[in-house]
C-alpha cells in the first residue's frame, strides 16, 4: 500500500502543519526582540519536523494495518466480515456499522431462502405421495382389463405408467437431495439383491427393446444408505437403456478395489464423444450422440453426481462412440458416515 493514499487521507493536517511553521517562522525572523539567528530557526524546524515524520510513519503503519485487509479482500472480490475491520476510528466504526447491517440483512435472506426451500419440499413430497394413488388406480384398471383389448395398447399403457412411476420419483429424490443429511439410514446390504429388485423393478427397459442383461461377480456386502445407492444405480440403468438401440446389451458386475467395491454398468449403446466425456455429470445434459431421446431431462446423472460427492463415492465414465459406454461406481467399503 503506498503512502500517497495515506497522505491523501491527513492532507488537511498536513497544509495545517505546514501553515503553522511558516507563520512561526516568520514571527521569529520578523521579532527583533527573540534575536534568534537563522541556523538556531533551522535547528528548531529540524526537530520539529523529525518528531512530525515518526508520527506520521506510526500513523501510516497503523493505517496500512487497519485498512490492508479490506483492500485486499475488495480486490478479490471477497466478502468483508466484521472481524476484518481492525481500529477504531470513527470511520471505521462507520463500516463496521454497515458490515453489520449487511450480515444481518443476509443471514434474514438466506432463513428465508431456506423456510421457502423447506416449504417447497414439503410441498414437492406431499404433491408426489398424492400423484401415486390415481397412478396406483391406473395399475389396478391395468390389471382388470379384459383381453378385449389390444396387448399393444396394454403395453403401451404400462409403459407410460411405469415412466410416470419413474419421473415421480425423480422429483422426489431431487428435492430431497438439498437436505439429504436428514433422509439417511445406513445398513448393510446385500450388493447382489439390491440390483436384481432394481432390475424387476425395471424389466419393461429391457423388454421394450430386447436389451440383454448380464449380471456378474455382485456377491459383496457394503455398508450404505440403500434407498439412495438404489437411486443412483437405477438412474445408470435407465441411462444404459435410453441409449441402447434395439437387441442391444447390458452388463452388469462388480470388482473389489482394496478400499471401493467397483460396480460397473457397461452398455454396446451409441457412446459418447471424447469432447463429451466432461459434461456428462452437467446439469441438463442430455447428450449430442443424434439419437433423439424426447423424454430426456437432463437431471438423472447430475443428482448421481450429487449424491456421490455427499456419500464420499467416486463415479467416473469410459465411453466410445458408436462402441460402448461403461459407467463405474466406486462404493466405500469403510465410509466415515460421521462427516455427511
Amino acid at each position: 500500500m503506498r503512502i500517497l493514499e495515506y497522505i491523501k487521507t491527513i492532507k488537511l493536517t498536513i497544509c495545517c502543519f505546514l501553515i503553522s511553521i511558516i507563520v512561526i517562522n516568520s514571527v521569529l525572523i520578523t521579532s527583533a526582540p527573540l534575536s534568534m539567528g537563522m541556523e538556531e530557526i533551522i535547528y528548531i524546524n529540524s526537530l520539529v519536523f523529525i518528531i512530525v515524520g515518526i508520527f506520521t510513519i506510526i500513523g501510516f503503519v497503523k493505517w496500512r494495518g487497519e485498512v490492508s485487509v479490506i483492500e485486499q479482500k475488495l480486490n478479490h472480490g471477497e466478502s468483508i466480515i466484521e472481524n476484518d475491520i481492525k481500529g477504531d476510528s470513527y470511520y471505521l466504526q462507520i463500516i463496521r456499522k454497515i458490515v453489520e447491517l449487511k450480515d444481518s440483512e443476509k443471514f434474514k435472506e438466506a432463513e428465508e431462502c431456506k423456510h421457502s426451500l423447506r416449504e417447497l419440499n414439503d410441498y414437492i413430497t406431499k404433491w408426489v405421495h398424492e400423484i401415486k394413488i390415481p397412478v396406483s388406480v391406473c395399475n389396478l384398471v391395468l390389471e382388470r382389463m379384459d383381453e378385449s383389448c389390444s396387448l399393444n395398447d396394454i403395453k403401451r399403457l404400462t409403459e407410460q405408467i411405469n415412466k410416470i412411476e419413474y419421473y415421480i420419483e425423480q422429483v422426489l429424490y431431487t428435492s430431497r437431495a438439498s437436505s439429504f443429511e436428514e433422509d439417511i439410514t445406513i445398513a448393510q446390504i446385500d450388493l447382489d439383491k439390491l440390483i436384481k429388485k432394481i432390475v424387476r423393478k425395471n424389466s419393461y427397459l429391457f423388454i421394450d427393446k430386447n436389451i440383454s442383461l448380464e449380471l456378474q461377480d455382485l456377491n459383496y456386502e457394503i455398508t450404505t444408505d440403500s434407498k439412495w445407492l438404489g437411486y443412483m444405480i437405477e438412474q445408470l440403468i435407465n441411462n444404459s437403456c435410453k441409449y441402447t438401440q434395439e437387441n442391444g446389451n447390458v452388463k452388469i458386475y462388480a470388482e473389489d478395489d482394496q478400499n471401493y467395491i467397483q460396480l460397473k454398468i457397461r452398455d454396446n449403446g451409441v457412446g459418447i464423444p471424447i469432447k463429451s466425456l466432461d459434461r456428462v455429470f452437467d446439469k441438463g445434459y442430455t447428450g449430442d450422440s443424434g439419437i433423439n431421446v424426447t423424454k430426456a431431462t437432463g437431471m438423472g446423472l447430475y443428482i448421481v453426481k450429487k449424491m456421490c460427492n455427499k456419500l464420499n463415492y467416486k463415479i467416473s465414465v469410459e465411453s466410445e462412440a458408436g462402441d460402448f459406454t461403461e459407467f463405474t461406481l466406486s462404493i466405500n467399503k469403510f465410509s466415515d458416515y460421521l462427516k455427511i
